[in-house]
């Protein structure tokens, strides 16, 4: 498991993976590639090789369209207090919350999440599309809204899990 003190030295870990990935791609000459949202600097690595990114969301759709126009929008700095509710707006339903939950990186707080999600956002805005666990018809308002609102490509292809059997586990 990562405790939070960990995740800086984790993030380094996964950017030290750009090379080596980067020899995979030039050996295989894959036609796309398709890489997780915490690995930003794939979208340079297919930018250099002239294939087309695909963000891995193993999140849902609403969750990233409520994040984006929180983003966008900023709501809670409207609030006079961290318990003063406001709306999300731009979605299609209604979701309220208190300044006390939202994520620390959304406030622009700067710590090094704040900055991965920056990079995160930064590189799926160049990447030709994203692919979401999850399946239109579990949250197909909120398909939508990410392909029409907010103008992006999405795929989603889930439920996907990555769990094993006990027999696959035995073999390992």
């Amino acid at each position: 498991m990562i405790t939070p003190d960990l995740l800086p030295k984790f993030f380094e870990a996964l950017a030290l993976l750009q090379e080596p990935a980067e020899e995979l791609l030039q050996e295989l000459s894959p036609d796309c590639l398709i890489a997780d949202m915490f690995l930003p600097w794939t979208a340079d690595s297919a930018a250099k090789f002239g294939i087309p990114r695909l963000v891995f969301h193993g999140t849902s759709c609403f969750a990233l369209c409520l994040l984006e126009q929180m983003y966008l929008h900023k709501p809670y700095k409207n609030v006079s207090s961290d318990s003063e509710p406001f709306v999300v707006p731009n979605l299609p339903d209604e979701f309220t919350f208190t300044r006390t939950q939202v994520p620390d990186f959304l406030e622009g707080n700067n710590n090094q999440f704040a900055k991965l999600r920056e990079q995160m956002r930064e590189s799926e805005g160049r990447s030709y599309g994203v692919v979401f666990n999850s399946f239109y018809e579990l949250e197909s308002a909120y398909a939508d809204h990410y392909k029409t609102v907010l103008g992006r490509r999405a795929w989603h292809i889930g439920p996907y899990s990555c769990a094993t059997t006990p027999e696959q586990k035995r073999k390992v």
